[in-house]
């Protein structure tokens, strides 16, 4: 899903184009909150009912024990309706939106394998900010900043000057 959503962007969005990231989201944590007390209210996971690869994988089964998809299709055409409109802000699903990734993102406070630049190599271009499809900062990125990383390593791929290193604890 994470695949699919970074190749629409890379159809709506130009290749010099900055991408405008929400550093500070707190409204995200919201969301979870709220999602997860319903979750108990209700006694249903329903993280895994706006998650897009619980969405996915609910229509296949759907499809193949009914043979009709359902309300599905409506929740991965409302998720793609939503990242397309917000696409300044990169993968805004992921980032901003889903409680499934928050509660990932939370959960990695502490990352095993993680970039980091070497300042005394980097030449300021930042380039590996605006490749970053999660916005993280990386010149100045702390623990909490590192929260978001996929683990893509596009910054680590683009670096002219070989600055980013991975680290690992």
């Amino acid at each position: 899903m994470g695949i699919f959503l970074d190749q629409t962007h890379k159809i709506t969005t130009k290749n010099n184009e900055k991408i405008m990231i929400l550093r500070r989201n707190y409204e995200k944590y919201i969301i979870l909150l709220t999602v997860l007390i319903a979750s108990l209210a209700f006694n249903f996971s329903l993280p895994y009912l706006f998650s897009p690869p619980g969405i996915i994988y609910r229509a296949i089964i759907y499809y193949v024990l009914i043979g009709f998809i359902g309300v599905d299709l409506a929740l991965l055409a409302l998720v793609f309706i939503l990242d397309t409109l917000a696409i300044r802000y990169g993968r805004t699903w992921c980032n901003t939106i889903c409680p499934l990734g928050t509660l990932i993102s939370a959960l990695s406070i502490i990352n095993l394998v993680k970039p980091k630049v070497d300042e005394k190599k980097c030449i300021d271009c930042l380039i590996c900010e605006r490749i970053c499809p999660m916005g993280i900062p990386l010149t100045n990125a702390k623990n909490w900043g590192m929260m978001a990383c996929t683990k893509c390593l596009k910054c680590f791929e683009i670096c002219p000057a070989e600055a980013i290193k991975i680290n690992t604890i």
